[in-house]
């Protein structure tokens, strides 16, 4: 497999996708951005890494990131921070893997990302390991799955009637693979204890809105969120070991593997 070269956080070409909806560039992460699906290499996942990396501390701001109905494979560490007004939509699955290494959050491993160089008193996460995908300083966002009936037409996402049938719909997969981290059950915590993961951090951020997704076997905290006007909603948190319906004995061995945990203000969740 030939892996597409970066420019500026693009990949080699351009698509025609790369339209104005609404005053937002819309991309497609494989089309438009150079995104590899369906592969599990660690040159795949590094390169989808650093790919949606780049992109996010480049290009997000005004625009739409589209996901297609595939599964795109990562490693912990997405960042990015200043973005105003972005839309992600996951149609298939977004699924983070462990790293042979796993690597804290210092002023110097932000730095290597590109990023502002960060002051260790910062960020509640210097020194945890990096979340799988960690967004700061930021307004104005929008995670979903498209909604099949709205196409791209995503300009009334706040006005909608609310949605009493939003479980029989297809929605978008974000998955940190927590068994990867748990190991044996009871054996396996002590092992890393709480070295772990969380699958999606939000920081000093405002007006976000999480919709019509599956979050899924976060390694350690599922939704980090210190957000100021928060919307949680048409979403499922899934953390265990087995496919049976119920949360078993087995099940609860996924230790700490908390759902939603929230700091902020004007937070609203329901479903």
């Amino acid at each position: 497999m030939k892996m597409m070269q970066i420019l500026d956080g693009d990949g080699d070409g351009s698509s025609n996708n790369r339209d104005m909806y609404n005053g937002r560039q819309i991309y497609d992460f494989e089309i438009d951005i150079g995104g590899v699906p369906n592969n599990v290499t660690n040159d795949a996942l590094r390169h989808n890494t650093r790919t949606l990396t780049t992109f996010l501390q480049t290009r997000a701001s005004q625009s739409t990131l589209h996901f297609g109905n595939q599964t795109f494979h990562f490693y912990p560490g997405v960042y990015a921070r200043n973005i105003v007004d972005f839309r992600m939509y996951v149609n298939g699955t977004l699924s983070f893997h462990r790293p042979k290494v796993i690597e804290a959050v210092s002023s110097s491993s932000v730095e290597e990302k590109g990023a502002i160089v960060m002051d260790a008193k910062d960020t509640r996460e210097v020194n945890r390991p990096w979340p799988c995908i960690f967004i700061e300083h930021s307004k104005d966002l929008l995670f979903s799955s498209p909604d099949p009936a709205l196409a791209d037409d995503d300009k009334n996402v706040d006005e909608r009637p609310i949605d009493r049938e939003y479980g029989r719909k297809p929605r978008g997969i974000i998955s940190g693979h927590g068994s990867e981290y748990w190991g044996i059950p009871v054996v396996g915590y002590v092992q890393l204890m709480e070295f772990r993961p969380d699958l999606l951090v939000l920081q000093r951020s405002s007006n976000v809105v999480i919709e019509y997704l599956i979050f899924k076997d976060a390694p350690r905290w599922t939704l980090n969120l210190d957000v100021d006007g928060l919307v949680v909603r048409y979403t499922s948190v899934v953390a265990r070991r087995t496919e049976k319906d119920g949360h078993s004995g087995l099940d609860m061995t996924a230790f700490n593997s908390d759902g939603i945990d929230l700091y902020g203000s004007s937070v609203h969740t329901y479903s």
